[in-house]
């Protein structure tokens, strides 16, 4: 087993596992159905093959680059299970090139490889059949690759690749302000101005054509999931839904905006500070590595090539 000592073999190694995990576990190709995340996903790719203009001619309450993930395997079937089958393999592929970009990450900063890569399929594994139904694992990977190129010090492509993470999903942009620390501690101001341009453009290239031409429809997909409630899925939802397993409270369920929502007074108060808490939080997480940057050895610009 020494063979399994060399990083191409460990990478290989836990390449399979999570081709076992995606395939054989929670292959949503198998068990998903037309009332599921990617039969969402296939209803918009559809509505586009048809001719129909994404948030002009139907609303999509996700940002303009994430219907090109949709429309992909749509253009090679015409029935769902076909579908979904291609769906579960383009997750399996970005699975796949996630764990190549922790790897890729591991070996630049002299991590331990059996252990990032172990943590990254112990949470492939955590997910579930989520993973293959959803494709919140791609915005994910991008997230991964603005990381791999920031620490390979191409600054300007990793804001780059953030920023169509953020046309894909929003939650990729939490990551700018720590790239914009790292450059405001090293007093790097000059790269500031090439940096924003770049994640502007990246921007400005998948927005601007929908702001220009369903300007209503391509905000509603951003304000949407503010009037959302309490999502089954929350982990606010987790808290409640083991309290009333105790009989500490009670709550109704109900669908709207996409999704299973808990229905109650409390969770509804929830629900509205929860973006409150979020962003305190993720505040939190920026003042803690400004303060600790300058003692952290993992983003040295010695590391870089």
């Amino acid at each position: 087993m020494t063979f399994l000592k060399k990083p191409g073999w460990q990478l290989l190694f836990f390449c399979l596992i999570n081709i076992f995990i995606v395939l054989a576990l929670f292959n949503s190709g198998i068990y998903g159905t037309r009332y599921s995340a990617a039969g969402l996903y296939w209803d918009f790719a559809s509505r586009v093959m048809h001719g129909q203009m994404v948030y002009r001619d139907f609303p999509m309450e996700y940002p303009p680059l994430s219907l090109l993930f949709f429309l992909l395997p749509r253009l090679f079937t015409s029935t769902y299970p076909a579908y979904a089958v291609g769906f579960t393999i383009e997750m399996l592929l970005f699975d796949l090139l996630g764990l190549v970009l922790v790897a890729a990450i591991s070996r630049h900063l002299k991590m331990n490889l059996w252990l990032t890569l172990g943590i990254y399929t112990l949470s492939v594994a955590a997910i579930g059949p989520l993973l293959t139904d959803r494709y919140d694992l791609i915005p994910g990977v991008m997230t991964l690759a603005a990381l791999y190129a920031f620490v390979k010090g191409k600054e300007k492509t990793a804001w780059g690749i953030t920023a169509a993470g953020m046309m894909t999903k929003l939650f990729p942009a939490v990551i700018a302000p720590l790239f914009l620390i790292w450059n405001i501690r090293k007093r790097e101001f000059r790269k500031l101005p090439g940096n924003f341009a770049a994640y502007a453009a990246v921007t400005l290239a998948f927005a601007l054509p929908f702001l220009l031409l369903a300007p209503a429809g391509f905000i509603a997909s951003f304000t949407y999931h503010l009037q959302r409630g309490l999502q089954v899925e929350s982990t606010y939802a987790s808290a409640l839904l083991a309290e009333k397993l105790v009989g500490l409270t009670n709550f109704g369920m109900g669908f709207d905006f996409g999704s299973w929502n808990l229905v109650s007074p409390l969770a509804d108060s929830i629900a509205r500070v929860s973006t409150i808490v979020f962003l305190s939080l993720v505040g939190l997480v920026y003042w803690r590595y400004y303060r600790n940057q300058a003692r952290s050895t993992q983003l040295s610009p010695d590391a870089r090539d």
